[in-house]
């Protein structure tokens, strides 16, 4: 997806974003911040990161500043300065509109399999005792 970026320093970016809800903090490219020379600033602490398939992805120390816009919604944010690999921006759990999305997500989910699973209990419990039904007149007969 594309989404438009305002940094610090008022630039304005169309970047390629990817919208990942297992990440819970929103990551810019290091490479595109070096590039197009975002204002960066250092957080008090570290933390290490982690890819998705568990590998290690260094330790991250500073943050950029950014307003990203993603058709009418706007949301100011630091985003984690991270090496992302052929993307510029991962969109995590800190958008808040994106925590709407997914619950309304999740909760259409839990219904839908709810609905499906209790379909097809009861279908299976149809065939089941239809069988047995039809086991039991047989063997009287």
């Amino acid at each position: 997806m594309q989404a438009n970026v305002k940094t610090n320093n008022s630039k304005k970016l169309k970047v390629k974003a990817l919208v990942d809800f297992g990440c819970t903090h929103t990551g810019i490219n290091k490479q595109l911040v070096k590039e197009k020379r975002i204002q960066m600033k250092p957080i008090n602490f570290s933390f290490e990161l982690f890819n998705a398939d568990e590998t290690k992805n260094k330790e991250m120390t500073k943050v950029a500043p950014l307003e990203i816009e993603i058709n009418e919604h706007k949301e100011t944010l630091e985003a984690a300065v991270i090496d992302l690999d052929g993307m510029d921006i991962f969109l995590g759990y800190d958008l808040s509109r994106l925590k709407k999305m997914d619950l309304i997500y999740f909760i259409f989910l839990f219904i839908f399999y709810f609905i499906f699973d209790l379909f097809f209990y009861f279908l299976f419990l149809g065939q089941l005792g239809l069988e047995v039904i039809g086991h039991t007149i047989t063997s009287v007969i």
